[in-house]
């Protein structure tokens, strides 16, 4: 989950890496001396990771090197981490913890979106809805497809670590072994599976969560206060800078742009970012899509679209609506 730029009440000190690292310093300036323990504790397992996931290892070694910090937040809720724009900070929730399949997962997740961020791919502001929703579908839909890889790789490792307990007991692991290979077999070729993977995105119930989410901000920012976007309770409070930069859907250069790799290579060839343009790139496409499922969205963003195309009339120009402003 990308989370907007930050500006604190301290005067802005970029680090020499251009991050913004005065939060990162206010929120570890209240912190004992047992909670640093503990949260290191905790993240030593994050870097134990990279033994058992290529893609956490080639994650953590582009984190490292672009002054990538990563924090446990402890009050966050509904959300495994978050990145903050700007920051370079990815932070870990509690539900990260549940598993190290999981875990592998969130932080690729949210490195990737570091990644998205330093390659100015993120927006966190935009003139319209509709183009907000494709943008953010873009990059949620690429961090989660490195985070299916890397949930992936850690389950293999450990199913081919049990296999080699139970072989050495004597156990019968021959059908195991077998659907071990089966499941390895799918990540042979990794730009296929990181495809599928982004494409798969567009088909889960994950859209309507990110659009919904979207929408209620909007509906916000429009001036309709009765409307309450979702609270996920962040540890680190922010003050948000808009920003219109982000990935141009219209243009394959900048799609292709998503698709790169931290070490080489592509998941998107000419043809793909072709087939995707054509099944999700459209404003149209994206407000049916991101607000099918429930009535009072769809009556929700007719509204929003409404009061956008008012203030447009009425004005003359357009206005850039940052959702995540307070």
């Amino acid at each position: 989950m990308p989370k907007p730029a930050l500006q604190t009440d301290d005067a802005f000190h970029p680090a020499p890496s251009g991050w913004d690292k005065s939060a990162l310093r206010k929120f570890r300036d209240g912190q004992d001396d047992a909670r640093k323990s503990q949260d290191a504790a905790q993240l030593s397992r994050v870097f134990n990771l990279a033994a058992k996931s290529t893609s956490v290892k080639e994650a953590l070694d582009w984190a490292a090197a672009n002054d990538i910090d990563i924090v446990v937040d402890r009050t966050s809720r509904n959300v495994g981490g978050y990145y903050m724009n700007g920051t370079g900070v990815v932070a870990l929730s509690a539900p990260a913890f549940w598993s190290d399949s999981r875990l592998a997962g969130v932080v690729v997740h949210e490195i990737r979106h570091a990644w998205q961020d330093k390659q100015k791919l993120i927006s966190t502001a935009e003139y319209r809805l509709d183009h907000y929703i494709i943008k953010n579908a873009l990059i949620e839909a690429d961090a989660t497809a490195h985070q299916r890889l890397a949930e992936q790789e850690v389950r293999l490792s450990d199913n081919a670590a049990l296999i080699e307990r139970l072989a050495s007991r004597g156990n019968d692991t021959a059908a195991m072994q077998q659907r071990h290979e089966a499941e390895a077999q799918k990540i042979t070729d990794r730009e296929a599976y990181l495809l599928a993977q982004f494409r798969g995105w567009y088909a889960s119930g994950l859209p309507y969560v990110y659009g919904r989410a979207a929408t209620q901000r909007f509906a916000r920012q429009h001036g309709m206060s009765e409307v309450k976007p979702p609270d996920w309770n962040l540890e680190m409070p922010m003050i948000t800078v808009p920003t219109a930069t982000g990935i141009d859907f219209l243009h394959r250069r900048s799609l292709r742009k998503l698709g790169a790799g931290y070490n080489g290579g592509n998941y998107f060839k000419s043809a793909d970012l072709k087939q995707v343009k054509a099944e999700q790139l459209t404003p149209a496409r994206a407000r049916v899509f991101f607000n099918s499922a429930a009535s009072d969205d769809r009556k929700l963003v007719k509204e929003v679209v409404k009061r956008e195309a008012a203030e447009r009339k009425a004005t003359g120009m357009r206005r850039l609506v940052n959702p995540w402003a307070a």
